[in-house]
Parts: C-alpha cells; structure tokens; sequence
C-alpha cells in the first residue's frame, strides 16, 4: 500500500470555514445596523442583515469550497467582513437603501467574481485542481 499524506495537512475544515465566514458577515452587518440607527439615517435591525445575508450568500457559498489555512481563512474573514461593512455604509450614507437592486447586484457580481478569483488562486496554490 502506497499511501501519501496529504500535501497541506493544515487546511481547515468545512465547519470552520462556515462558521468563520458567515460569522464576519453577520458581525458587519449587526455593525453596520448599529451606524445606521446611531446616525438617525434610517434603523431597521432585522432588515439589515437578512438582505445582507441574501446578496452575501453566493459569495459565501463559493469561499466554502476553497481550500485555505488558518492564516488564509482570517484574511478571506477580514475582507469579507470590510466588503460588507463598507457596502452597508455606503448604502446608508448615499441616501440609498440596501434592498435597492444596485447593492444586491454589485454584491452579488463583485463579491462572486472575488470569491471565484480567491479559489482559483487557493486551488493553485495547494493544487488542487
């Protein structure tokens, strides 16, 4: 029997990678609710971040299929957690609200095309593909 370890042993796992991910997410979002009703621009706690969850999730859904270290993973849940903060932000400081098309869209075509760069980047990397 030949059998090989496995060329990073340290990759993280499924679970980690979800918690991790969709935990910066809710964490800018609550953020970003919290500006928003500090500021008098409009409060809304529980619209917030279910929108934000809903443009989030393709995105989300990619990263979780990217092999990534530790190290990797805090910096995919760094920026995750600042895309997200600064498109509710801007949002509210244009006047615009998060349900509008043009957040979700950009959310959902910006984040993505980041999400599938990052994993292609990961699975050449750890050659994976």
């Amino acid at each position: 029997m030949n059998v090989q370890p496995p060329p990073y042993p340290k990759l993280v796992t499924l679970e980690a990678k979800l918690l991790a991910v969709y935990f910066s997410a809710l964490v800018a979002a609550s953020l970003a609710e919290v500006e928003s009703c500090r500021s008098g621009l409009g409060c809304d706690p529980i619209i917030g971040p279910a929108i934000i969850f809903e443009g989030a999730t393709p995105m989300l859904i990619v990263l979780l299929f990217a092999p990534m270290t530790k190290r990797g993973l805090a910096v995919v849940g760094f920026a995750n957690f600042g895309g997200i903060l600064w498109l509710r932000l801007y949002s509210v400081y244009s006047g615009d609200t998060i349900d509008s098309l043009g957040n979700l869209l950009a959310l959902w075509t910006f984040g993505t095309f980041l999400a599938v760069t990052a994993l292609v980047v990961c699975n050449i990397y750890y050659g994976n593909l």
